[in-house]
């Protein structure tokens, strides 16, 4: 598989638009976690700087908080990256943390390199990993959906 890079936003552009059986053949997998986990599903490609969302499956009506498919987000960024950083070997998690530690130390996930392996520890060990402000978002969107059918029958 060659990455094509035209333009900074299209990194994966030209490889989804040539070969579009990653997530056909395996859409009803996707479906069927997305439904049996009842979150939306990211197929995610971890690159040296960026991640890319190569295939995403919804979840019923939830919110997908993505950059969307194809287009490279900063690794730090989103729970899909986490996931799979903490299953790369020690040298590679703080080769992250030392690129990132600035961005990382931002988005409040580490204090220092002793924390972010810990982290990553937890998340391998757990084997899933949400970000609270994600699911803050899918309870207010369930929250607005409740109060407006509220609204609808108190109205009728």
């Amino acid at each position: 598989m060659r990455l094509h890079s035209w333009a900074p936003n299209c990194g994966i552009g030209f490889y989804l638009s040539y070969d579009q059986s990653i997530g056909h053949h395996q859409h009803s997998v996707y479906e069927k976690i997305a439904e049996h986990a009842e979150f939306c599903c990211l197929l995610t490609q971890l690159n040296q700087d960026s991640c890319i969302d190569v295939h995403h499956e919804i979840f019923k009506d939830t919110p997908l908080l993505s950059y969307g498919r194809g287009y490279p987000r900063p690794v730090y960024v989103g729970s899909s990256p986490r996931m799979i950083m903490a299953h790369l070997p020690k040298a590679k998690i703080l080769d992250y943390y030392q690129r990132f530690s600035a961005e990382l130390g931002q988005v409040n996930f580490a204090k220092d390199a002793d924390d972010y392996l810990k982290l990553m520890h937890i998340i391998k060990k757990q084997g899933y990993y949400f970000l609270i402000a994600i699911l803050i978002q899918i309870l207010q969107a369930y929250l607005y959906r409740f109060i407006f059918h509220l609204k609808m029958r108190l109205m009728s």
